[in-house]
């Protein structure tokens, strides 16, 4: 029997209260193809999942967009990030075996613009410091809202105070070490 760490690659949370998910409220349909969507239709943070997932303690998680908001669809992405201000992000960094990878932010902002990214990008590397994170392009994904011209000198802007040593971290030698490419 596994005994190891587990990662779970696929939750969701989400907070009613956004009206964000109409297929939880007002137009949530009797059936769908998971089943009847009625007993999801509650407020799910944090503290539920930590509660649901007690026994598995998994050791690390990927949040997967659950609000099909059109009308602003980095809504769900800008309320994680304040969650993870609370709960997440900065938890997750105080563990020294963990890295980000920072990639394709406009597939949910795809009216994006540098300052949409500046505070996600910023924070990032805060909470996990210059040696913990690295860009990524994501193509042919990215392509789709920016494209990696566009994409990568966004990201040079929101660095360029950073020393030339941080910035090539960023862009070079932390992928190179973490995914041994030396």
């Amino acid at each position: 029997m596994y005994q190891g760490d587990i990662i779970d690659p696929h939750h969701h949370l989400w907070d009613l209260s956004t009206g964000w998910y109409s297929w939880l409220t007002t137009e949530r349909p009797k059936e769908m193809v998971f089943g009847d969507p009625a007993l999801l239709a509650r407020d799910y943070l944090p503290p539920d999942y930590r509660a649901d997932m007690a026994g598995v303690d998994p050791v690390k998680t990927v949040h997967i967009q659950a609000s099909g908001n059109r009308d602003d669809p980095v809504a769900e992405t800008r309320w994680l990030a304040a969650l993870n201000k609370e709960y997440g992000m900065a938890a997750l960094s105080a563990a020294p075996n963990m890295a980000v990878k920072i990639s394709d932010l406009c597939a949910y902002d795809h009216d994006w613009t540098v300052a949409s990214f500046r505070p996600i990008i910023l924070d990032t590397i805060e909470w996990f410091g210059v040696a913990r994170c690295m860009f990524a392009s994501d193509l042919p994904v990215v392509a789709l809202h920016g494209g990696a011209d566009k994409i990568y000198a966004a990201f040079k802007e929101i660095v360029t105070a950073f020393s030339a040593d941080e910035q090539r971290a960023l862009f070079h030698d932390n992928a190179a070490k973490f995914y041994r490419l030396d």
